[in-house]
C-alpha cells in the first residue's frame, strides 16, 4: 500500500483521469485504457482504502465522468462503482460550519494580531531575575520603559541566538578581509 496520507493520494486519481480521458480522445492510444482498466479496482483500492473512505466522493465523480464519456466499459466500471458507493455511504458527512460575519472575522484577526504581538514582546522583554536587583541599583527605578521590565542578559532570545552562532575559522576571516579590500578598491570607500 502507498505510504502517503489518504488526502495526498487524490491527485493520483486526477492524473489517472486526465491520462485516460486524453487517451480516449486520441482513439489510437487505447493501450493505456486497457492497462488501467485491467487494474482499476486495485488502483482505486490504493487511492481509497476501505479504512479511510475520505476520497470516495471524488472518486465517484470521476467514475461518473468515465461512464458518461465512455472511457471504460460498463463491465469495468460496475464493480468499481459498487465498491465506491459503499465507501461513500461509510464516509463521514461533511457538515457546513456557520458563516461568520465580516465584523466577527475582523475581530478575530485583531485578537490574533494582538496575541501574536504580546507573544513576540514576551520573547524579547524577559526579565532576568538574577540581574533585576543589579539593574535597579545602577539605572534607577524608571530606567526601562514600563518601569519593572528589563531586558534580561542571560535569558533573552537574542543572547540565546548569539550563543548558537559558531565562531568563524581563520580562513573565513581571510575571505571576509579579502572581500572587504576588493569592495574598497571597486568603490573607493574604506569602511
Amino acid at each position: 500500500m502507498i505510504e502517503t496520507p489518504t488526502l495526498n493520494r487524490l491527485p493520483l486519481l486526477y492524473i489517472l483521469d486526465s491520462i485516460c480521458q486524453q487517451c480516449n480522445r486520441a482513439r489510437r492510444q487505447k493501450d493505456w485504457i486497457y492497462l488501467v482498466s485491467r487494474d482499476l479496482d486495485d488502483i482505486l483500492q490504493e487511492i481509497i482504502p476501505d479504512t479511510e473512505p475520505i476520497n470516495a466522493s471524488a472518486a465517484k465523480k470521476c467514475i461518473k465522468a468515465w461512464r458518461s464519456k465512455s472511457v471504460f466499459t460498463a463491465e469495468v466500471l460496475d464493480p468499481v462503482e459498487s465498491r465506491v458507493d459503499v465507501l461513500v455511504a461509510k464516509a463521514p458527512a461533511i457538515t457546513e460550519r456557520p458563516a461568520f460575519s465580516t465584523k466577527e472575522i475582523m475581530r478575530k484577526i485583531e485578537e490574533e494580531r494582538d496575541r501574536h504581538k504580546r507573544q513576540r514582546e514576551e520573547g524579547w522583554y524577559r526579565p532576568d531575575p538574577s540581574m533585576e536587583d543589579l539593574g535597579a541599583r545602577k539605572r534607577g527605578p524608571s530606567a526601562t520603559p514600563g518601569g519593572n521590565k528589563s531586558v534580561g542578559v542571560k535569558g533573552d532570545e537574542f543572547s540565546e541566538m548569539w550563543e548558537k552562532i559558531p565562531i568563524p575559522e581563520n580562513r573565513e576571516w581571510e575571505i571576509l578581509s579579502e572581500d572587504l579590500r576588493r569592495f574598497d578598491a571597486e568603490h573607493g570607500v574604506h569602511l
